[in-house]
């Protein structure tokens, strides 16, 4: 008998593994058979993998040249970022400092207000729309570059490396006779 584990299963507590158990054909005819089967599992095998490096390779090649565009592209736009950027982080600092100025004679008109100046309280009102008048500027964020490996993951995403060929190998192989069998096994923390 034939033991294959398959993928552990995980949890807190006993750890179990699960795993497929072939018992051979019992004729002569079924045992070749079986091994026409286990050929034919091989070569499924070895097909599917070249799909899947052939499939890793094209998805490599397109997301290099996507990447290519994109780079392209957020270049341009981070040239064009840089330039908006000095131009409004230099408005929004001549903006800040007026601002901080506005609010330094404010406070000095405030005081005079409160003293009963009554040319302090106009300039405090008209302080106050102009403050209110000031823009509040907002720098926007610099472009993100693109990132390679996730484009390739993106493309490589339909690429598959199960081509269901142990499935195919466990019918063939039960067509000729044998058994198959999937059971779990404890093989940590058992009692």
């Amino acid at each position: 008998m034939l033991a294959v584990a398959l993928a552990p299963t995980s949890s807190c507590g006993p750890q179990f593994r699960n795993v497929r158990e072939y018992a051979p054909p019992e004729t002569a005819e079924g045992l070749r058979c079986a091994s026409r089967c286990s050929g034919d599992q091989n070569e499924c095998r070895s097909i599917c993998d070249d799909r899947f490096e052939d499939c890793q390779h094209a998805a490599r090649a397109t997301a290099d040249r996507r990447y290519g565009m994109l780079y392209d592209q957020y270049v341009w736009d981070r040239r064009t970022w840089e330039a908006q950027y000095a131009q409004q982080r230099w408005r929004k600092d001549e903006i800040d400092r007026h601002r901080a100025q506005v609010r330094h004679d404010l406070d000095n008109a405030d005081r005079g207000c409160d003293r009963g100046n009554a040319a302090a309280c106009s300039q405090e009102q008209n302080l106050k729309r102009e403050l209110e008048r000031l823009p509040e500027l907002w720098i926007p964020p610099a472009p993100v570059p693109p990132d390679r490996d996730s484009l390739v993951r993106d493309y490589a995403r339909e690429c598959r490396s199960d081509c269901g060929c142990d499935d195919r190998h466990r019918s063939c192989f039960e067509g000729c006779g044998g058994r198959v069998t999937d059971r779990s096994v404890c093989v940590e923390g058992c009692e």
